[in-house]
């Protein structure tokens, strides 16, 4: 199907993150903002693709619902936050700082930010993280009506299912590539949204052009990549 048949996931203002409940979560804008551009724009991804091949009301009735659903949530306990959150420290003061430095997070991780961290108590009960391979994933349960373009005919739904894909980032070049989207028993498969990729980084890199902040921050990251079930970020800067 030739490109210029996708409809647009042109966001009408900057993406940005709701701001933390309160200052001193240890994770900082950086990584807030990355994994909130993944979730926000791999939903656009697949809905988007799905658009394609459906009209809004198929896509209404098989892949959405008036109702939210609980989303399986890990169980943190104190500890682990007290063993994770000195290491965000650390890593937010070396981008700070411009030093060269790397963190690795697996899925339990991302699950105890999204469980402890108020700079993450907005996922709290929405989204569950996994990692398979080189693949982030996420159970979710999000509202649809805030969404850029889908959310004008998606208000009072609900997208409740899972949704995976690739995320990388080079020097401040973030990339999203869609695979699955999955709901109602309905699955969009990597086939299908594979074309669906370079449209929705075009919208995603001029989604941060206009939020400076966010672009500040992503300067900051030398490279992010998922791979062996882990996230690593390595920072931009001169070795300490």
């Amino acid at each position: 199907m030739p490109a210029t048949s996708y409809p647009p996931v042109y966001p009408q203002q900057a993406y940005a993150p709701p701001p933390p409940q309160r200052s001193g979560g240890g994770c900082g804008c950086w990584l807030k903002g990355c994994f909130a551009l993944f979730v926000v724009f791999l939903l656009l991804g697949g809905i988007g693709t799905v658009t394609v091949y459906y009209a809004a009301k198929k896509i209404r009735d098989q892949l959405t619902t008036d109702h939210p659903v609980t989303v399986r949530t890990y169980p943190a306990t104190d500890a682990e936050w007290a063993a994770l959150e000195p290491r965000l420290r650390a890593f937010s003061r070396a981008l700070n700082n411009q030093q060269r430095a790397a963190l690795e997070l697996s899925a339990d991780d991302l699950n105890v930010l999204v469980a402890k961290s108020p700079d993450f108590a907005w996922l709290r009960g929405k989204v569950f993280f996994t990692i398979d391979g080189d693949i982030l994933g996420m159970e979710t349960s999000l509202p649809l009506g805030d969404v850029p373009t889908v959310g004008r005919f998606l208000q009072g739904r609900y997208f409740n299912g899972k949704a995976s894909g690739e995320l990388t980032i080079h020097r401040g070049d973030i990339r999203v590539v869609p695979h699955t989207l999955e709901a109602n028993g309905q699955r969009v498969g990597p086939d299908a949204m594979k074309g669906y990729a370079g449209r929705i980084n075009s919208e995603l890199e001029e989604s941060i052009r206009r939020n400076p902040k966010q672009q500040e921050e992503l300067q900051k990251i030398e490279t992010l990549d998922v791979s062996d079930g882990k996230v690593r970020i390595v920072s931009r800067g001169k070795e300490p």
